[in-house]
């Protein structure tokens, strides 16, 4: 799956990054874009193909699906969540969200309760020891990650405070 995630035409690797495995070359010229707003949208976007990697990676390591590592990273950060919430978060229907919560419920991963407030409400959490073990997991997975991305710190340190600067401007000037 990794392979086939690094050869995607969307993720912007380099020959050599794509030979070594993982590391991702973010913005490779940023001179090419004139303005603040396109290179912050431009950062944004590789972002994002940065969090989708890593969640393929982690879904990887953990043996689970894309909806199931997602819903597990949204109930990482919130106690509790209502199905229907979760369904509406990660873009599933109802009976999508149903049947991979129940997945996740068999593998011990997350629990279900009526909600305290309304009964009529089905609330989900994840496990205590399971949140220890995916915090665990998660931080590994993004050191081991982030190890890799030297040309993002770059980037992000070089470039991101001008930009907003840039970008305040030419708000006060519109």
């Amino acid at each position: 799956m990794l392979n086939h995630l690094l050869n995607h035409p969307s993720i912007l690797l380099s020959p050599q990054a794509r030979r070594q495995g993982m590391e991702i070359f973010f913005l490779q010229s940023t001179q090419s874009i004139a303005w603040p707003h396109e290179q912050l949208r431009a950062l944004l976007n590789n972002l994002s193909v940065a969090n989708g990697l890593y969640l393929a990676l982690l879904a990887e390591r953990l043996a689970l699906t894309s909806h199931e590592v997602r819903i597990l990273e949204l109930l990482k950060e919130r106690d509790s969540l209502a199905t229907g919430e979760i369904s509406a978060i990660v873009s599933l229907s109802s009976g999508g969200a149903t049947a991979v919560l129940d997945r996740l419920v068999r593998m011990c991963w997350v629990r279900r309760s009526p909600d305290p407030l309304d009964r009529r409400r089905i609330c989900v959490q994840l496990l205590p020891e399971r949140k220890a073990e995916l915090s665990l997991i998660s931080k590994q997975l993004f050191e081991e990650v982030l190890s890799r991305q030297t040309r993002l710190t770059e980037v992000l340190s070089g470039h991101f405070p001008q930009w907003i600067q840039a970008l305040q401007k030419q708000a006060q000037s519109a």
